[in-house]
Order: structure tokens, then C-alpha cells, then sequence
């Protein structure tokens, strides 16, 4: 059986104009006699966790990932846009902090990056891309192995960022504009 002198928080009314806090009281939630400054705080405590338990949620945050794609056009290899990945944030988003801070370039940067190595941690996006279209030049790649490279690339640059996306689900770089935009979810 409950303490007759008890009470909860949401009963206690007003106090009078100009004298402070309807909270400051001599006795306890429980009904017990208690230090009116003590009660003061740990009305407030109780009231600032009630408050933080009912703010929404917040959803996660959206993740835009600029995608490029290594081509060889007229002779020559180059990085064309391929269009962006906006999604939610679903996994740790570990992009570097220390931008720029990879010494690597070339196959070997990108071999790190996609190892998780050093350039995982310190490459920036660009220079991930710029590895990508050197590795295929030097490698003369077509076809397929082109193909899932810059896929694969993307994909795991996708994933630095926190955001889960599928090779199939990147945007196809040879579409027509007219074709209906990315969504994250085919």
C-alpha cells in the first residue's frame, strides 16, 4: 500500500507567483520527509528523462554519394559522372576525417582501399576514382571486368559512407534521362 503523503510529479500545482518552484517541497515522490533542495533536483532529473523519452526518434541521416565511372573514350581514359546515391544511412559511415593524407596512388591505392588498408582510412572519394580509372588504363580492361570493377568500386565507396547499396542498384551510366531516377530500392 502506497504512502498516503505520496505523490507524482504531474499532481503537484503551481506554485504562487514569485515563489519559485512548485517542485521545491519537504517530502518525497514516495511521501517521505526529504531536503526540499534535494527534491527540487531530482524532480527536475525525473522530469528532464521523462522529456528525453518522449522527443521522436530522429531518422537517419541521408547519405548523397557522388559516383563517377572510368571510361575510355576516344582513346583516352577519363572519369565521367555517373550520377549520385542519396539513401539513409544504414551502416557506420567511415569516411577519413584526414583528408588527403594517402601517399598511395594508382593500383596500389586502390588495391589498400579495397583491402581496407590505408586507404580505406585516408583516401578521399576522388582519389579512390582517379586510382580506379588509372588501374583500368594500365590494365587495358573491357568488358565485364571493367564493368564490375567500376561497379565494385562504387559499391564499397557506397559503403565508406554508411550507405548499403547493390551493383545492380547503381545507376546505369548508359541510360536515357528519360528513364525513371534512382530510388535505392530496385
Amino acid at each position: 500500500m502506497p504512502n498516503p503523503g505520496s505523490y507524482t510529479l504531474n499532481e503537484v500545482p503551481p506554485a504562487p507567483a514569485g515563489f519559485g518552484s512548485r517542485f521545491y517541497l519537504p517530502r518525497s515522490t514516495g511521501g517521505w520527509p526529504a531536503e526540499a533542495d534535494d527534491q527540487l533536483g531530482d524532480a527536475y532529473a525525473s522530469l528532464a528523462m521523462a522529456r528525453k523519452a518522449s522527443q521522436p526518434k530522429a531518422p537517419p541521416p541521408t547519405v548523397s554519394v557522388a559516383l563517377k565511372l572510368a571510361v575510355k573514350d576516344a582513346g583516352a581514359w577519363t572519369l565521367r559522372d555517373r550520377g549520385k546515391i542519396e539513401l539513409e544511412q544504414t551502416i557506420a559511415n567511415t569516411r577519413p576525417g584526414k583528408l588527403g593524407a594517402c601517399k598511395l596512388e594508382g593500383g596500389a591505392l586502390l588495391d589498400s582501399f579495397m583491402l581496407g588498408e590505408e586507404a580505406w582510412e585516408t583516401a578521399t572519394d576522388q582519389a579512390v576514382w582517379e586510382a580506379l580509372r588509372v588501374t583500368l588504363e594500365v590494365h587495358g580492361a573491357s568488358g565485364r571486368g571493367w564493368r564490375t570493377a567500376n561497379d565494385a568500386v562504387a559499391v564499397a565507396i557506397c559503403a565508406r559512407a554508411g550507405v548499403e547499396v547493390k551493383a545492380g542498384a547503381l545507376p546505369d551510366p548508359f541510360s536515357s534521362p528519360r528513364k525513371r531516377r534512382f530510388d535505392g530500392r530496385r
